[in-house]
């Protein structure tokens, strides 16, 4: 069905078959980026039997920049921008949504319109808009390696911590306020407190 479309490459049955004026798209495998047709939804590359399989946004360049690799990644994907999925069936229920990172193995299978998103990890839920999810979806500690990790900065600080039933043990420097579980402020300013886990 090309016509005026151009720079695209199809390679695998009815891969990208219904592709008119869309350009720079890539579709590899067996029905991947198979409902795609105009400008729309140009800059596309799917990778895998049915990825992007659903994508045809209608929308002045709403369904560009979007890659998905593995087989039925975004495979529901109907409209969406600058979304990445890696993993077999990754994200394979999102039907919309921008600018999202999904990576992992049937990593969020929910369906809920979500957008600014990264998920990473096997069978993992994500958590909404704008949020960050790690691990796989049994994970019950998150090491930090032989250095540690810092999280934040004191030129990019982090907003709140919530802890469950948790410890620390090291150093812990606050600027603001710890707060217990029914939300009373222990203490608040900038205070620097070593802890030691307990015996």
């Amino acid at each position: 069905d090309l016509t005026t479309g151009y720079y695209n490459v199809a390679i695998g049955a009815e891969a990208a078959k219904q592709l008119t004026t869309a350009h720079s798209c890539v579709a590899i495998g067996y029905a991947a980026l198979d409902a795609a047709t105009g400008n729309n939804n140009s800059h596309s590359i799917a990778i895998g039997s049915g990825a992007l399989g659903s994508l045809n946004d209608p929308g002045s360049n709403a369904g560009i920049y979007n890659v998905a690799i593995g087989s039925g990644a975004a495979s529901n994907k109907s409209s969406g921008k600058h979304n990445v999925f890696i993993g077999g069936s990754a994200a394979y229920n999102k039907a919309s949504g921008d600018e999202n990172v999904y990576i992992g193995s049937q990593v969020a299978p929910g369906a809920a319109v979500e957008s600014g998103v990264t998920t990473i990890g096997y069978g993992i839920a994500s958590n909404g808009s704008n949020t960050i999810t790690l691990g796989h979806g049994s994970a019950t500690v998150f090491y930090g390696g032989q250095n540690g990790i810092n999280i934040g900065s004191a030129a990019k600080p982090w907003g709140d911590l919530y802890v469950d039933n948790g410890f620390f043990d090291g150093n812990l420097t606050v600027d603001g306020q710890i707060m217990h579980g029914s939300g009373g402020g222990i203490f608040s300013g900038s205070k620097a407190i070593t802890t030691t886990s307990p015996a």
